[in-house]
């Protein structure tokens, strides 16, 4: 669950995370839950990213922003009435497909990317905005809006020839890919107080959020035989999918204060959402179909509303608790779904330095995410619980320890959780989104899937000192089972990633000078790949056939990389100025993207190859930031 000012993301990555989700310069506080979930959330099954957005300055109009050569950015905010209103302005937008193209040209062209000649280019631009109005002591109205889009498009072209027994062939092939993805939210807060001890907080919220994937193949084979004659075959995949997601609702979340033992919260939540009709155009010459729009979701509109109460009791000095109710009723096409979700959460205080924590929750989740887990660019689509497939349920325990130690300058962690899920859906076998017929994805899912994910993080952190950074480990599991998928066994999900580090190290050189260098790893993602090709030939002609293997039964190669930058910061009579210098992937790490299957031909024998898409290779970037 993401939210910005209280309003949902669905999908909030730029550019794989080469850049950071969200303005810098817009973000007031950023609080991420991976375990003992508050009652006022709800609606997933994962951890909860609640985000804070900065209300601008109320007391002089400030500019503050920087130009790089991948991207810029710039923040104005300032008192429309000072002390009264305040109204704050931040864009940013990268230029990687104008500006830096002859730059990433240049290092690609210094390094072997294999036998493909690939090509493409990648933008997104984000806006931010914020008013805020101070209406008296008790009464504060916000109103926020972000609105971003991030459009990925790839080009890749492969050409071989051979000389067979009687003859010479000639092969050439092209794929173009394109994901375009966006959001639109915005929110209106208002915030009362009641009194000393009861305030409550008003929210109406609108959310939209768009996805669209394009894939274009096209392949020619061309043989010259000695007697002079010839044979073409040629094929074309023209493949298009769209769909959207529109929410509108409305919060209301109260605290009142016992002093000093208790803090109630209580409130609830309703949400209107609007799933846009999806549809599938595809057009080919060698498939079952020819040129074909096929619905693959119809209009939705379901209604979702949930009630909370929660208890923060200080019982002693050394021990506390969260105590909530979280009740949510979804409600499809003259279908109802409910349930009570238990939130519990305990922390005990072994000294002034240690504690230990233990949390229970039950969630429900009313949208399912369908997720591409064999070959192909990745297309992960949102779809609805309805009268036919249920919501997904969780239940999850946590247990940790914390230590600070050396005068707080260190702190250190250790964190394990176990999860179940129940009522899970994926493709059926042999199926996907383009399915094979024109049936609705709820015609091509298994349902009632289940699930257990499990992990054990370690944590530490340096936060005094020249030196300072930290180091994160998770090595965790992730599993699913169906009746009817992989003979009922279970199988690792797509997104199970057995190993998961990062070190972050930041060296304080003087005032002026910060050196940075991280390094993350992680396993690849587990896919469903063919294992073996065969081709049957029968008087009719030849048809080719695959073999598959267990489900996800491959790994994709880890993805790890390593930056490094180096920001010179100075004080000005006009405000701040920071240089930065930074080299991204520093060893030109070909992380895998996606793979996909290219036909290709040899001996006159027809066969496909498997490929791999990778983004990023060294990228050296230089930036100007301001203050003033």
């Amino acid at each position: 669950l993401i939210l910005f000012d209280g309003a949902p993301i669905y999908n909030s990555s730029h550019l794989l995370g080469f850049f950071s989700t969200f303005n810098e310069y817009a973000v007031n506080s950023i609080q991420i839950i991976k375990g003992g979930f508050p009652a006022e959330y709800g609606g997933r099954l994962s951890s909860i990213l609640d985000i804070s957005g900065r209300d601008g300055n109320m007391k002089e109009w400030k500019v503050s922003g920087g130009l790089g050569i991948i991207s810029g950015s710039l923040c104005v905010e300032g008192p429309i009435k000072k002390d009264t209103t305040s109204v704050l302005l931040a864009v940013r937008r990268t230029w990687i497909d104008q500006f830096s193209k002859p730059l990433l040209r240049v290092v690609q062209n210094s390094f072997d990317f294999g036998e493909l000649d690939a090509d493409g280019n990648y933008y997104f631009y984000d806006l931010n905005f914020k008013l805020f109005h101070k209406i008296s002591s008790k009464d504060q109205l916000a109103f926020s809006f972000y609105g971003g889009s991030d459009n990925f498009n790839g080009f890749v072209t492969e050409e071989t020839n051979g000389v067979g027994s009687d003859y010479t062939w000639d092969y050439s092939g092209s794929s173009n890919y394109g994901l375009l993805w966006g959001n639109i939210i915005s929110s209106l807060r208002w915030r009362h107080l009641f009194n000393d001890r009861l305030f409550l907080n008003t929210s109406l919220i609108y959310s939209r959020y768009s996805f669209e994937n394009n894939i274009l193949s096209t392949s020619q084979t061309t043989e010259q035989y000695s007697d002079l004659s010839s044979g073409n075959w040629s094929s074309l995949y023209d493949y298009s999918y769209e769909s959207g997601i529109e929410d509108v609702g409305v919060k209301m979340n109260f605290i009142y204060d016992f002093k000093p033992n208790h803090q109630l919260n209580f409130g609830g939540s309703y949400a209107k959402h609007h799933f846009s009709p999806s549809f599938i155009d595809l057009i080919t010459d060698w498939g079952e179909y020819t040129d074909t729009t096929m619905t693959f979701s119809n209009k939705k509109t379901p209604d979702e509303a949930f009630i909370y109460f929660e208890d923060q009791y200080t019982i002693t000095n050394r021990l506390s608790s969260n105590l909530g109710l979280h009740y949510s009723v979804y409600h499809e096409n003259s279908r109802f779904y409910h349930s009570l979700q238990p939130r519990i959460s305990f922390r005990y205080l072994l000294n002034e330095n240690s504690s230990l924590k233990l949390s229970y929750a039950a969630m429900q989740q009313n949208i399912h995410l369908l997720t591409n887990s064999s070959y192909g660019l990745p297309n992960d689509i949102w779809v609805p619980a309805t009268r036919d497939v249920p919501p997904q349920l969780s239940k999850q325990i946590v247990c940790g320890y914390n230590l600070s130690f050396h005068d707080n300058a260190y702190e250190a962690s250790v964190e394990y959780y176990y999860k179940t899920m129940d009522d899970l859906i994926t493709y059926s076998e042999g199926s996907n989104i383009l399915g094979t017929n024109f049936s609705s994805w709820e015609d091509r899912v298994d349902l009632n899937g289940s699930g257990r994910a499990q992990g054990l993080e370690l944590f530490v952190k340096k936060k005094k000192g020249q030196l300072s950074g930290w180091i994160g480990y998770t090595l965790s599991q992730s599993l699913r089972q169906f009746k009817g998928v992989n003979l009922g066994r279970e199988y690792p999900y797509k997104f199970d990633r057995p190993h998961d580090l990062s070190i972050v190290s930041m060296y304080k050189l003087n005032e002026g000078t910060t050196f940075s260098l991280t390094w993350v790893y992680g396993s690849g993602n587990s896919i469903t790949l063919p294992k073996q090709q065969y081709l049957l030939v029968s008087q009719s002609g030849a048809q080719q056939y695959y073999e598959y293997g267990e489900k996800n039964s491959y790994r994709m190669q880890a993805y790890h990389r390593l930056d490094f930058g180096v920001n010179f910061r100075k004080l000005k009579e006009w405000g701040e100025r920071t240089w930065t210098v930074s080299i991204y992937n520093v060893y030109n790490r070909r992380n895998p993207f996606f793979i996909y299957f290219e036909d290709s031909a040899n001996n006159n024998i027809e066969f496909i190859k498997a490929k791999q898409v990778s983004l990023f290779p060294i990228i050296p970037t230089l930036r100007y930031a301001f203050k003033f």
